[in-house]
Order: C-alpha cells, then structure tokens, then sequence
C-alpha cells in the first residue's frame, strides 16, 4: 500500500520529468505552408521552457527569441523580406520545429461579403490567367463562419 510520503514523491517525480521533457511549440496561427507579410518585420512567438534558449533559422541567418518568460512565452522578430520564397523556418530551442513551404507575399483577410462565396475557379478568365501564372501562387483558405447566439 502506497503511503502519504510515497504518493508525495511520485507525484514529484512525474511532474519533474514532464517539465524536464517540455519541448518549443508554436500557436496554431504559425505553421508550414503560412504566408507572412512581405516587407514588413514578421513577429514570431511560442513556449518553451522558461530560460530555455529559442533561436529561429530563416534563409540561412538565425536570429535569437527573448528568453521565455515565467510561463514559457518567448518571441522574436524576423526582418522584412521581399515576396519570395518557399522557404524553411527552423525554430530550436531543446526540441526543433521545421516549418516548410513558407512564403512572404501579400496576406489579405476578406470577410462577410455576400459576393465572397464567387470562387476565383468560376472566373471567366480562370484558365487564362492561370496559365499566364498571373495569379501564381495563390494560397487559400476557405473558412465557414459560425456566429455566436
């Protein structure tokens, strides 16, 4: 039968190994495949450990994330860069997180329009422009819209 003190010290040690283990994670927002703003500085944030060191790798050059905070919230800053890429994001810290096909260009947020839901696919125009790569690359998402009660 496992005592107070025994319980006592399980607990301990689960919860040491589980922070031992925290790894860099990033919001939602920030993933492979994301477009950010074309020249403009790009802010960058997610959690680690706190005091872990995060370092970000882009195009070739790192730049350093501020020390994590008490509750493991660190941040930096990527210099403008002009439209291009795909590129390769590299976020360290004990963990590495490799974020692929990420591009710099134009982002725009359209919403609640009624002629929104005319897809650029219906276009007169679509294959002509596509063809023409006028349009290319164009990244989409298409989200339904739920409002609250």
């Amino acid at each position: 039968m496992l005592t107070a003190k025994s319980n006592t010290t399980l607990i301990i040690s689960l919860l040491s190994v589980s922070v031992a283990q925290t790894t860099v994670r990033l919001p939602a927002l920030v993933g492979s495949h994301m477009v950010l703003q074309r020249d403009r500085p790009v802010p960058v944030w997610g959690w680690a450990a706190p005091g872990e060191a995060v370092t970000l790798t882009l195009a070739g050059q790192r730049y350093a994330a501020s020390a994590p905070d008490a509750t493991g919230r660190w941040q930096a800053t990527l210099p403008a860069m002009p439209a291009g890429g795909p590129y390769t994001l590299q976020v360290r810290g004990r963990s590495t997180i490799e974020l692929t096909d990420v591009v710099f260009g134009d982002v725009w947020l359209a919403a609640w329009q009624s002629n929104m839901q005319y897809m650029v696919k219906d276009g007169l125009d679509r294959m002509k422009d596509s063809h023409a790569g006028v349009y290319q690359p164009i990244s989409h998402a298409d989200e339904e819209i739920a409002a609250a009660t």
